[in-house]
């Protein structure tokens, strides 16, 4: 199993994208691995109401919500990029948790995300960014980032909505996908 780091210059700006995406719906052909990656890597949280042999519901923060469907012949791969933002201490932790994967054998590539055939960068500059794209066991590519002061107050507040079983989520939501 190999995940696909790739890093940008520090600062780079993305436009915005949606208001609120509530859901992604992605199929897998393997739960198990989808879980592993969207809970225990990414730091989402399962809906833990759902029965293991149903679609996986993964509480990506307060507001929204990865579906993971499998039993499929293909994973489905979004053509895009899905953009997750964090706080600063849960983008560190995502760090943290790829550093332990990698030491525990966990292959990877860094490459420029814009010039994959470029080495621009080191494995060693994952721990002190505040951005990573990985491109994750199905081939979809998500873009970890630290969020603005703007997204951070608007989905930490609960009077925005709040779903059951995100408490813990690392991640404060999806705050984009580009097509």
């Amino acid at each position: 199993l190999t995940y696909e780091i790739l890093l940008t210059m520090e600062g780079e700006k993305k436009q915005p994208g949606l208001y609120l995406l509530e859901h992604l719906n992605l199929d897998v052909e393997d739960q198990e691995s989808a879980e592993d990656f969207y809970c225990k890597f990414l730091g989402c949280m399962r809906v833990a109401s759902r029965p293991r042999e149903a679609t996986l519901h993964s509480n990506c923060g307060y507001l929204t919500q990865f579906h993971t469907g499998d039993k499929m012949k293909r994973s489905q791969q979004w053509r895009g990029e899905i953009e997750i933002v964090y706080s600063s201490a849960g983008l560190q932790e995502v760090q943290n948790r790829l550093k332990r994967m990698i030491k525990q054998g966990l292959k990877i590539s860094t490459k420029d995300r814009h010039n994959r055939n470029s080495n621009r960068f080191e494995k060693e500059e994952i721990s002190h960014r505040r951005d990573i794209s990985v491109i994750g066991p199905n081939g979809n590519t998500f873009f970890l980032r630290e969020a603005n002061d703007s997204q951070s107050a608007f989905f930490e507040n609960p009077r925005n909505g709040y779903r059951k079983f995100s408490k813990g989520s690392l991640p404060l939501g999806i705050s984009s996908i580009t097509v």
